[in-house]
């Protein structure tokens, strides 16, 4: 009777299922099977699957110019990854567990280009850019390093990415020595199967009237708009939205930040926020996090931006949890490199016992082109805020107990705590939801270290979730590639 079902209509049904389902098929009756070997099964199923989280391949990439080979390589990696993701211990890869190389000065990863093998590192002592192959664990020799000219005070990972061969980043640099003085650059990254080509580099000097103090968020609008958050350089409790238009001399050696609005909660007290902002599909939005630490999402529409207002139409306060004050006690926010996955921004808090993850889930709706279009392309008034907490060894005191990062699509969190008189490493995933309007799920888990790696001495980090790698540079400069896949 299968053999009966026309191939068209077998792969219509079919492309409903999940990768797991889909691989089950190779080890089934010959007509199920048959289908398995067809490039376009597997570019349906693998199409479904990227829109969930990301694959190993740049987001955009088309996967009709992969081959059968490299189609069923791509789904059987994630499925690989994903089992030992979920141990409570995943196991390093016994092919290629480790792979290091020497850095040049004491660095720290920015981030990560989405399906290459692309990590941009910063020289935290030259202010100084270094493109590097996570794979062979080296600088790419053709690919030349860049100086910013200034300290990074806020960074959007990426400004723009055309999800196939070019990347964009935006960075807020502010001068080490004489006058405060901040510029903002643009890093773009082109890169052809997996490897980077070119860096380029277009910085302009930002003319300041006295109020700015450093940025806390920055998110573009346009290629002649961009909004910032900044502190009020004569009161730090304070912050500001500030924009940026170069709509009359787009060429212009400087740009000028204006104050539109102060930040505040949806009570219209001012206060100490923990900000931090993006852009998604044009619409700007604000995280915020104040007072009793509840969070407040600001939604700016993008039409009220393009049109010079810049008042928010929406808020939600999503007030069913609150994070216990501890003093003392750190924090820090961490975006995902978009939210089209499901997660708007991690919030990490840590006190003298414990280190707690907020996950901040979103619901992308229906993508709406229309330039006049105020409803925002995120929901958020269905999502339930989910967070965990780990207890870390006391002697840790007022400050989060090692360096923290998220993957691309901010459902994983990596971290070097201590626990238990002992560094280990920290993964918690977030787990979305079954079922609609009801809370997602947290798990912890302690992946594999080689014992030669030390640790302690690690001061920064970064973790791919689709390529199943961790990226680690210690205290010695040595970057250290650990493969889970």
């Amino acid at each position: 009777m299968l053999e009966s079902i026309p191939t068209d209509i077998a792969l219509e049904i079919t492309r409903h299922l999940g990768l797991r389902d889909a691989v089950s098929m190779t080890m089934t009756c010959t007509p199920l099977r048959s289908l398995t070997c067809q490039r376009n099964f597997w570019i349906l199923i693998l199409s479904a699957a990227r829109i969930l989280a990301p694959l190993d391949c740049p987001p955009l990439s088309d996967l009709a110019t992969f081959t059968l080979a490299e189609l069923k390589s791509l789904a059987l990696s994630k499925l690989k990854l994903e089992a030992n993701w979920s141990t409570e211990q995943p196991q390093l890869s016994l092919t290629r567990p480790l792979k290091t190389g020497d850095l040049l000065e004491s660095s720290r990863i920015l981030c990560g280009v989405q399906g290459t093998d692309i990590l941009l590192l910063y020289g935290m002592f030259s202010d100084i850019l270094y493109c590097w192959d996570k794979r062979e664990a080296c600088f790419f020799a053709e690919v030349g390093p860049i100086s910013l000219g200034g300290e990074i005070k806020s960074i959007v990972v990426p400004n723009y990415s055309d999800g196939v061969s070019c990347d964009s980043f935006i960075f807020i640099t502010r001068d080490r020595e004489g006058p405060r003085t901040h510029s903002q650059s643009i890093i773009t990254i082109r890169h052809k199967d997996g490897k980077a080509l070119m860096l380029e580099h277009k910085s302009t000097e930002i003319s300041d009237d006295g109020f700015i103090g450093d940025p806390t968020g920055l998110f573009p609008v346009s290629n002649a708009t961009t909004c910032c958050i900044f502190e009020d350089a004569f009161d730090t409790e304070a912050s500001w939205l500030s924009v940026a238009e170069r709509e009359g001399n787009p060429s212009s050696s400087s740009i000028r930040y204006r104050q539109v609005a102060q930040l505040y909660d949806v009570d219209g007290s001012a206060g100490e926020p923990h900000a931090r902002s993006f852009s998604y599909h044009g619409h700007g939005f604000i995280l915020l996090l104040c007072g009793v630490m509840s969070l407040e999402i600001l939604h700016l529409p993008r039409t009220t931006l393009k049109r010079g207002k810049h008042k928010w139409l929406r808020y939600y306060k999503l007030d069913d949890f609150q994070i216990p004050i501890t003093v003392p006690s750190t924090s820090c926010w961490c975006l995902p490199s978009s939210p089209r996955y499901g997660i708007s921004g991690v919030y990490i808090r840590g006190t003298k016992a414990a280190v707690s993850v907020l996950f901040v889930p979103c619901l992308p709706v229906q993508d709406d082109t229309a330039e006049d279009s105020l409803a925002p392309p995120l929901d958020f008034s269905s999502t339930h805020l989910t967070h965990i907490a780990i207890p870390v060894d006391t002697s840790v005191d007022n400050e989060l107990p090692g360096p923290f990062c998220v993957d691309h699509s901010g459902r994983n969190v990596l971290g070097v705590i201590q626990q238990d008189n002992s560094h280990k490493l920290m993964l918690a995933r977030y787990h979305p939801p079954e079922k609609p309007d009801s809370p997602g799920s947290v798990t912890v888990h302690w992946p594999q270290s080689p014992e030669k790696l030390d640790l302690q001495g690690v001061h920064s980090c970064y973790v791919d979730d689709a390529s199943g790698t961790v990226h680690l540079i210690d205290r010695i400069e040595v970057f250290h590639t650990l493969s889970y896949v």
